[in-house]
């Protein structure tokens, strides 16, 4: 069931993100304050140009990113719509980078259910259970070790 809060509050937050502005990496809109885009397109552009499988994730599964009241995916918007609070914002680039890399997972899976099971709900496991967590915590890892940074921090969550 969909939080009417939580969508209130994403609501709210895209209205403050696209106010603030916008700029671009590929496909993908960075709406928010121009620290968040600045931390948001450089880690995109460090996903780019490493060539990490976690940028071909981000451009096929996400189109925007907004500077949010916390870290999630809006899974229902095709390409998904993806939210960063200020702490993962706020982190080293690798570790921000990571944590796209992880959201762009989810949004990997959820979509990839959506294709081989037309017409019926992707269930939450899929997406954000034990199995799609560890999936997603793999890129996580894999996306520290590609940019050179030991992976001690734990995947983010969906807070």
């Amino acid at each position: 069931m969909v939080n009417p809060l939580h969508s209130m509050i994403g609501a709210l937050d895209v209205i403050r993100a696209v106010r603030r502005g916008i700029e671009r990496v590929g496909r993908v809109e960075v709406y928010g304050s121009p620290e968040f885009r600045g931390a948001v397109v450089k880690a995109l552009r460090l996903l780019r140009d490493e060539g990490l499988p976690a940028w071909h994730t981000v451009t096929r599964h996400v189109g925007t990113i907004v500077e949010g009241t916390r870290t999630t995916v809006k899974l229902g918007a095709r390409p998904a719509l993806m939210f960063i609070g200020a702490p993962h914002s706020r982190q080293e680039q690798a570790f921000l980078a990571a944590t796209i890399a992880y959201l762009a997972c989810s949004c990997e899976l959820h979509a990839r259910y959506e294709a081989e099971h037309p017409g019926h709900r992707v269930p939450r496991d899929v997406y954000a259970g034990k199995p799609a967590e560890e999936r997603c915590g793999e890129e996580y890892r894999a996306c520290l070790r590609a940019l050179g940074t030991d992976p001690i921090s734990s995947p983010p969550g969906r807070g």
